[in-house]
């Protein structure tokens, strides 16, 4: 008995020997694990350090860019307006007797004078009456005279004088009405102008008021547009405008205010206002539409950039600044944020953010971000005009 007990027993603590065995060796397997990653992490933090330093040191090569050195310079305030052009005299001549017509005495688009016959109607009726007229006026009137003589002598009545009197008034009268007829039925231009497209032909029986042909006078010439209200004050007669057409892009047309309304539109809020130019070529014609530009009399200094420059967006507009350093080398850009205002052509004001004498990039911002560099070169610049023109391609 004895011998088996500590037989039992010797095995025991050779069970619990290799239980302990076990767990040295895995915590020595967890440890020389632990190890090997440690030591791949240190190794794979130096080598992403050393690609990160790499990456810094590796800049882009700056970009090429035009610029300009802002500065103050005058600036008149102009308003853009629509407006369209009238005449300063347009009718549309027309018949105010009815009657046929015997004669059209002008072409199409041909230039007349004040009283020129223009269409003739047939009077052969009015005219034979005329005759008839022509004799009765005669007779009363040698009548008339002859109790003129006798009632100086007592010789007639007062009742028989009056009589003749009245019957030679009458019958002038009557010779007067013809006459007028007749005229009417010679339609003459009631001014000097331009004629349109003739609108009647021989033969044709026209009534009272049928139209016959338009007749404007084009020099010169009216453009009529509104205004605010609250421009008003900065607008005066003998004031000089500028204007343009789609018929000739290229040229600019000069004006001179001549009318402004005295009453404002109680619905738009806008002052009717008419400006007068020359056009002795008859190149500007009733109805045209024009781009009009009003340019207040009072000039401040104000700076203003190319449109060129500016990266318009959402949350704030900005340009690009360029830092301090030689023309020729490599300097570097900071984005501003600036306020803008009126524009006119190629340039807008800007009214906060920048400074007198600070160099801007005015092409090439899209490329560019806060860290950028660049380098200037002006060869080709962008306009950078107030009032740009169309060039022929």
């Amino acid at each position: 008995m004895m011998n088996l007990s500590k037989l039992n027993f010797d095995w025991l603590w050779t069970a619990d020997e290799l239980k302990n065995s076990n767990k040295r060796q895995i915590a020595a397997g967890l440890i020389l694990c632990g190890i090997v990653l440690v030591a791949i992490a240190i190794v794979k933090y130096f080598q992403i350090s050393s690609a990160i330093s790499n990456q810094a040191a590796q800049q882009p090569p700056p970009d090429a860019v035009t610029s300009i050195v802002v500065s103050l310079a005058p600036w008149s305030d102009s308003l853009a307006i629509m407006g369209s052009l009238s005449p300063t005299q347009g009718v549309t001549v027309s018949a105010e007797e009815p009657g046929k017509v015997v004669r059209v005495a002008f072409e199409s688009g041909a230039k007349v004078a004040s009283g020129e016959v223009l269409v003739e109607l047939d009077t052969t009726v009015e005219e034979a009456q005329l005759q008839g007229a022509v004799a009765t006026t005669q007779r009363t009137k040698a009548a008339l005279d002859r109790a003129q003589k006798l009632i100086g002598n007592k010789a007639v009545s007062d009742e028989v004088f009056e009589s003749a009197k009245q019957a030679y008034e009458q019958a002038n009268a009557t010779e007067m009405s013809l006459r007028a007829l007749i005229a009417k039925k010679h339609v003459s231009a009631p001014f000097g102008g331009t004629l349109g497209i003739r609108l009647v032909n021989v033969g044709q029986f026209v009534s009272a008021g049928t139209p016959l042909v338009p007749l404007h006078s084009l020099d010169p010439i009216y453009i009529d547009f509104s205004v605010p209200q609250s421009s008003l004050g900065r607008i005066q007669s003998g004031q000089k405008v500028q204007f343009t057409v789609d018929a000739f892009p290229e040229k600019t047309f000069n004006g001179e205010i001549s009318a402004i309304n005295p009453q404002i539109d109680p619905t738009t809020r806008n002052v009717s206002i008419r400006a007068t130019s020359s056009n002795p070529d008859g190149a500007l014609r009733p109805g045209m539409f024009v781009n009009l530009n009003l340019t207040f009399p009072a000039a401040e200094s104000r700076i203003a950039i190319p449109q060129t420059a500016v990266l318009y967006a959402p949350y704030g507009n900005l340009v690009y600044v360029i830092g301090a350093g030689p023309a020729e080398a490599p300097r570097p850009v900071r984005q501003q944020v600036v306020q803008l205002g009126a524009k006119r052509g190629d340039q807008v004001v800007v009214t906060a953010g920048l400074n007198a004498g600070e160099e801007i990039v005015t092409s090439g911002t899209f490329k560019l971000r806060p860290d950028s560099t660049v380098i200037v070169n002006n060869s080709s610049m962008p306009s950078n005009q107030t009032n740009p023109q169309t060039q022929d391609s």
